[in-house]
């Protein structure tokens, strides 16, 4: 009883955090290829077919983009916290 009061009062779990990037990398994805279809559309040369699938790649590429942008940021921070640990750790046996 204690702990549902306690994950009530905390606010938000650890899930919603995780999915934040994800959901944020969806929505600015879905956003540039609203304004590609919007912008496409002017176009009467092109069908409505080619504008869907112009729009899904712009999608696609944002999202690929910002996906490999993600696993790169996330690679080189957690490089740069186990060389922290590393170096405290050999700092700790030194002193002993």
């Amino acid at each position: 009883m204690a702990k549902e009061k306690e994950k009530e009062t905390s606010g938000t779990d650890a899930s919603e955090y995780s999915a934040y990037p994800i959901r944020t990398l969806f929505q600015v994805g879905f956003m540039f290829a609203s304004i590609t279809f919007v912008l496409s559309m002017n176009n009467k040369a092109l069908s409505f077919f080619d504008i869907a699938v112009r729009s899904f790649l712009v999608f696609a590429g944002v999202a690929g983009f910002g996906g490999i942008m993600m696993v790169v940021i996330v690679s080189i921070i957690s490089n740069m916290k186990f060389k922290q640990a590393e170096a405290a750790r050999q700092q700790i046996e030194e002193e002993q």
